[in-house]
């Protein structure tokens, strides 16, 4: 029985890896080091990938000595959360099977790839994508989170600035042209039981149900901010 187990356990590890065969690192345009430096986090662009399908596959770990052009690590078949610590990674997927409006609770599993252990947070099926835009003065990197200070929201004037926001690292995206800060991004799940639904131009009802929402916050500096991403962790960039 433990020997059929641990072929049972290894195939779908295999198939996890079979996954890459015909395109490893082709289509992966951005990376990220993981806190410790041990693994490498590779996906498509984030707008890409929500396009393309809620498996969301793309998103691949690999060890540091491993080469991405060739079928190796593995697919985490989610999007990325946030480091809870150097060896856990937390990950969320979205699961048509589940009822789609009663809750707002997630399902918690765990996975181990490497000495990696993957806490996965499955909701039922997305009903929206959203994005919100901020201008910001500065930032600083801590051990496992970014805070950035002085936000000015840039839409909405009515609502009131916050002086500082903290968000754990994961999913964290530096966008960087010529050593120089252009955006940041920081992909968040909400849940909500307001819904509003458009029923014709103009006209918003409400309804009470369960929403799941996928959403990027963009923070925009207002001044020119060098920067140097040689040994950044815990954040996407862009490396087409």
């Amino acid at each position: 029985m433990q020997i059929k187990l641990l072929g049972l356990i290894s195939l779908l590890l295999l198939s996890n890896q079979i996954i890459y065969s015909q395109y490893a690192g082709k289509y992966e345009n951005e990376k990220q080091l993981s806190l410790d430096g041990k693994y490498r986090i590779y996906r498509h662009d984030i707008g890409y990938v929500l396009m393309a399908n809620e498996k969301f596959e793309g998103t691949r770990l690999l060890k540091e000595n491993e080469d991405r052009n060739k079928n190796e690590g593995f697919d985490l078949r989610g999007l990325i959360g946030s480091w809870e610590s150097n060896d856990t990674l937390q990950v969320y997927r979205f699961d048509k099977t589940l009822d789609k409006y009663k809750d707002t609770i997630c399902r918690i599993s765990f996975e181990k790839y490497y000495d990696l252990v993957v806490k996965v947070k499955t909701y039922h099926s997305l009903d929206s994508y959203g994005y919100e835009e901020y201008k910001f003065n500065n930032y600083k990197i801590l051990k496992n989170r970014i805070v950035i200070n002085d936000i000015e929201k840039v839409f909405d004037k009515s609502s009131p600035n916050k002086k500082t926001v903290s968000f754990p690292l994961g999913g964290v995206e530096f966008n960087e042209k010529d050593g120089e800060i252009k955006s940041i991004m920081v992909s968040i799940v909400k849940t909500r039981y307001d819904y509003e639904k458009e029923m014709e131009p103009g006209k918003y009802s409400k309804e009470k149900r369960a929403s799941i929402e996928y959403t990027n916050l963009y923070f925009y500096p207002k001044k020119s901010i060098k920067i140097d991403t040689t040994n950044f962790r815990g954040v996407f960039l862009d490396i087409r």
